[in-house]
């Protein structure tokens, strides 16, 4: 299906909202949340990131979700199902060259397959189940997985071989701990590993099919007698942005930042140069420090901005030119600020908005360069059980009017000017007519009626200026009526007509004029068929063509 990050149906009750930056900074972002109320399975995120094709996925406490702009799907861990995950907490994501989802759970890595759906599990030979916290491919292909406890380990090219790597005491060129918070490639290739115990840089990271290419490990500390070394040794994140800068997140020093070596002493040869790191702490009295010593991620957006997470103080951007933190936190009397001072990380869709994961608040969707955050609908204005619906779809009249689609309570008008919430399901009783759960089917055609699917019940037809609605009932066994009343999708033509995807009752076409439904059904013996009846996506292009998504064959 065509995927979206324009996100038409996140919290339609706080779409719009204003929350500026610093006057010098010139610029205003928008945030929106994506909460269980909107159906997310966990409030407690871990990761997130956007794969190729626009579908973003979020790792947190019970699982995955899938969201593709309009729709979640979850992903978790089911006892006794191959098919799931190996533990619901899932604490890193990544996606590798060949498209598929690599998801790291406390207890077990799992490769998913966006395109089957189907998960297979990951178990070291002779190692247990790894406790996965972040994860990265080199440039080779080799993936990259670190624990938490249980070391560092590669697994090559071709997903056979697993390589692992520890720390040894006594042996400088082993890993500095053996508890791994952050990994990173760099544009040159270099693999970094943050531990709880120091930085180390990775000096020969094997070829593709070499997985016992011999390496080792230089280590960057914090020395309390030089206060230009590592400001601490428990490492959060570790970041090299587009200038070739390193940068390094701590869980008790702030944020450092790598600005040159020391000289080499000619009476000294065998002592090697010293890394010079700048710290960033919070400075009483100082507005534009970094507000938090806990930084949990490092983010360099399409634009080159420095984005901070902390685990206290939410998000910090830095002006580098200028060395100013601006601050983005919760705020209890504003709903439209951020939700949660607990960021996780960060992820940049293609439309330059700014994903965040929260320990506690969910996804927040940070807009760039809006000038205003306005709740349209606050809880307490909308009719009882209306508070905490999901909403599956969005569309705007041509009077302006929004038309919401609840998975819950059904289809209701939003009046932007009078400020005013009305549902139309009150037409059902009026008319006698049955109604289920809506899908999120639903569709404006040229003459300003409304088109909805529901999941059983069939297809519907609203007036919004005569208040008429017209029911279009399943009828099975009339080869011109609808043959399946699950409607997934209803898309307009430019003729008029309607296209009607079903769950497993083929493609459907609708004449409005003669109300009949022609069928479009699979048919094995013929391979100029329909591929299968369960049609879950249709897109008309200029040129008229109708494209065609199945749910199992294409």
């Amino acid at each position: 299906m065509k995927a979206s990050t324009g996100i038409p149906a996140i919290a339609f009750w706080a779409i719009l909202a204003s929350h500026a930056l610093a006057p010098a900074q010139q610029e205003r972002v928008s945030i929106d949340h994506l909460t269980t109320a909107e159906g997310l399975a966990h409030t407690i995120t871990y990761d997130i990131l956007q794969d190729r094709t626009g579908f973003l996925w979020i790792g947190g406490i019970t699982g995955v979700d899938r969201y593709d702009g309009y729709r979640l799907k979850h992903f978790s861990s089911i006892p006794f199902q191959e098919n799931s995950l190996s533990h619901p907490v899932v604490l890193a994501l990544l996606e590798d060259h060949q498209g598929y989802i690599w998801v790291g759970t406390a207890v077990g890595l799992n490769r998913l397959d966006p395109r089957t759906e189907h998960i297979r599990h990951f178990f070291p030979p002779h190692f247990g189940v790894l406790k996965v916290s972040c994860l990265v491919e080199d440039r080779a292909g080799n993936l990259w997985i670190g624990t938490l406890g249980q070391g560092l380990f590669s697994l090559d090219s071709e997903r056979r071989v697993f390589q692992r790597y520890l720390h040894h005491p006594g042996d400088e060129r082993s890993l500095s701990n053996d508890i791994i918070r952050a990994l990173h490639v760099d544009r040159e290739g270099n693999l970094w590993v943050g531990t709880a115990h120091g930085l180390n840089r990775v000096v020969t990271v094997p070829d593709s099919g070499q997985a016992n290419t011999a390496i080792r490990f230089i280590h960057f500390w914090h020395d309390p007698e030089d206060p230009a070394s590592l400001s601490s040794n428990l490492i959060e994140s570790v970041f090299v942005d587009s200038r070739g800068i390193l940068w390094v997140g701590t869980a008790t020093g702030g944020l450092n930042r790598l600005i040159g070596w020391t000289e080499r002493n000619p009476a000294e040869p065998g002592v090697a140069r010293r890394p010079i790191f700048k710290h960033y702490l919070p400075e009483p009295g100082n507005p534009f420090s970094i507000n938090d010593i806990y930084v949990t991620t490092v983010f360099e957006d399409r634009r080159g901005d420095l984005w901070i997470g902390t685990g206290n103080g939410g998000v910090n951007l830095l002006d580098l030119k200028e060395e100013k933190f601006y601050h983005y936190q919760a705020r209890a009397s504003d709903p439209t600020s951020l939700n949660n001072n607990f960021v996780h990380k960060f992820c940049e869709d293609r439309t330059g908005n700014l994903w965040i994961a929260t320990h506690g608040g969910g996804i927040n969707k940070l807009i760039r360069s809006s000038k205003q955050i306005r709740h349209i609908v606050r809880k307490s204005e909308l009719p009882p059980g209306m508070e905490s619906n999901n909403v599956t779809g969005v569309l705007r009249d041509r009077q302006g009017n929004l038309w919401v689609n609840l998975t819950h309570y059904g289809i209701t008008r939003y009046d932007p000017e009078r400020r005013r919430v009305e549902q139309i399901g009150r037409f059902f009783s009026e008319e006698n007519l049955p109604f289920r759960v809506p899908t999120p089917a639903m569709a404006m055609d040229s003459r300003g009626l409304l088109w909805f699917g529901s999941w059983g019940s069939g297809l519907y037809r609203f007036n919004p200026l005569t208040r008429q609605l017209r029911h279009y009932p399943p009828q099975p066994d009339n080869p011109d009526g609808l043959a399946d009343g699950r409607i997934i999708i209803v898309c307009p033509r430019r003729d008029g007509r309607l296209w009607i995807a079903t769950q497993s009752g083929g493609l459907h076409e609708f004449n409005p004029s003669t109300e009949r439904f022609k069928r479009y059904l699979h048919d094995p013996h013929d391979p100029g068929s329909i591929s299968s009846n369960s049609t879950h996506a249709l897109y008309e292009d200029r040129q008229g063509r109708l494209w065609i998504g199945t749910l199992d064959a294409g």
